[in-house]
């Protein structure tokens, strides 16, 4: 039986060609462009916005993730930039995204970020390659791209790093927008569909990528083709078959994330009205005509038709308590408090209810995206076994599979440009990456897993140390000071 994409394609050949090329070369600009048109399908499903899939989607067909697509949700770059938008949208506006993000990147990468250890045969290599280590990361003012990066993993979806080999040795790095990744100019369709070319036959190997180029005003931009191995492209939410990654912001995930935003701002309205009315004055025998004059004199901002000399010209009457409201009303006027004076407090519940929805896809804890500080969830939170803590331990082995890419190229930037021997992997050259300790309230157990570690050979005193925030050379340094005797340190301050 042919397949569902076999058919369509069938439906825009006039004459079928029994010797035409295999269907894997591809012939039509965007295999998704007839999905978004509606197009055979177009009453079986029908997408609700931007952030929700409230129907049932079409039977899936062995054409759905040829390409790379995901389909229904991704079955075009129009439909991957759409969602992008979307997902970036919020991750600006929406004060609970953004401080989650803040915090999310605080746990993976502390203050300071994955740092670089060097190990090797020869000791001179080692202090010189660490030495170059430390130089580079000033030059790239790498820790804020570590920040950078980790928030457009997770508001894109993805990163892309262009590396640009220099003659100095220092490796430059510079970030493509996810939208400037597009079909280069001259490839086949499907093989490059959503910008990044692969193998016609293997999606998952990947050849290249098209990068949209600015040319200036006076000069036709293009869509050049750059190999693979001079870009490192981080996908999140996919899996390895898909070319990009996802945005975290759509679907249900940006949904709660808005609605949380929304509640916020109208029991915030809410409370500040009701909490506006200082009293109310019912007034026994007066008419409602009569209690209408009697507030206008009161309003502050009631001015009399005729005022005399001396008359400010803004009266200010009895009727106002600082930013307060007084409600006059007759007495045969009954006041009723409206449905939402009793339930500000199943509000607020609900309130937390999209909270805890909007971080379900981190295990994020409620109070790490309201700031609430209640110390039993928080603690909780932050024990060894929690989700949270796990969800941020694998976040981090991601993250440094990245940063060990990077320090790959930064290294043979070194050896090419002659800073270091070509010959350095000989002697044994290693990069070993540390990811910031995460604080967890259980110190002392932490503390004797780092003892058993060290004693069994498992982990070393300098592992420990960039786990902690310390300098193992600067602290082996004060260590050797305090075995000097009185004479020796007053020696070297020079007393």
């Amino acid at each position: 039986m042919a397949s569902l994409f076999e058919n369509i394609r069938n439906l825009f050949i006039s004459q079928p060609d029994k010797k035409s090329k295999p269907l894997k070369e591809g012939y039509l600009p965007d295999a998704g462009a007839m999905w978004q048109a509606g197009f055979l399908w177009g009453d079986m499903y029908n997408r609700q916005g931007s952030y929700g899939y409230n129907s049932f989607a079409p039977i899936a067909n062995t054409s759905d993730r040829l390409n790379g697509f995901d389909f229904p949700y991704v079955y075009s770059l129009a439909d991957h930039l759409t969602y992008l938008a979307n997902s970036r949208y919020i991750g600006k506006v929406n004060p609970y995204a953004i401080g989650m993000v803040n915090a999310l990147s605080s746990y993976v990468l502390g203050e300071k970020g994955i740092s670089a250890t060097v190990t090797s045969d020869d000791e001179e290599l080692t202090k010189l390659v660490q030495d170059l280590l430390e130089i580079w990361y000033n030059k790239t003012n790498f820790d804020t791209l570590q920040i950078e990066l980790f928030e457009r993993s997770i508001v894109d979806g993805e990163y892309f790093l262009r590396k640009f080999f220099q003659k100095d040795g220092f490796l430059k790095l510079r970030t493509i927008e996810p939208e400037h990744i597009q079909i280069p100019i001259g490839y086949d369709p499907l093989a490059a569909s959503m910008g990044v070319v692969c193998d016609p036959e293997d999606p998952q190997t990947v050849l290249g990528y098209g990068v949209y180029t600015y040319k200036g005003t006076k000069e036709a931009s293009t869509i050049e083709f750059v190999e693979a191995d001079e870009i490192i492209h981080d996908k999140k939410l996919v899996t390895q078959a898909m070319k990009r990654g996802r945005p975290a912001f759509i679907f249900d995930t940006g949904a709660a994330f808005l609605q949380a935003a929304k509640l916020a701002r109208n029991i915030a309205s809410m409370a500040t009205t009701q909490a506006s009315v200082a009293f109310i004055r019912q007034h026994a025998t007066a008419t409602a005509a009569q209690v209408q004059d009697f507030a206008d004199s009161q309003n502050s901002n009631f001015v009399p038709p005729f005022p005399q000399w001396g008359t400010a010209s803004s009266y200010s009457g009895a009727g106002g308590y600082a930013s307060s409201s007084i409600l006059d009303v007759p007495k045969t006027l009954e006041h009723v408090n409206p449905p939402s004076a009793g339930n500000i407090g199943n509000y607020i519940e609900a309130l937390n209810m999209c909270l805890r929805e909007a971080g379900r896809l981190w295990n994020a804890p409620e109070w790490l995206i309201s700031g609430k500080g209640d110390s039993i969830n928080y603690a909780s939170s932050l024990t060894t076994e929690s989700p949270f803590l796990r969800s941020i331990t694998k976040q981090q082995k991601d993250f440094k599979e990245t940063i060990d890419k990077i320090m790959e190229a930064v290294i043979q930037n070194f050896a090419i440009s002659g800073l270091i021997p070509l010959d350095y992997k000989s002697k044994n050259l290693k990069i070993n990456l540390v990811a910031p300790s995460i604080e967890t309230r259980e110190y002392l157990k932490e503390a004797q897993l780092n003892k058993i570690y060290l004693d069994m050979g498992i982990k070393s005193p300098q592992t420990i140390s960039h786990e902690l925030g310390l300098n193992f050379a600067t602290e082996q340094e004060n260590f050797a000071s305090l075995q000097k005797n009185p004479k020796e340190q007053e020696k070297d301050a020079g007393i």
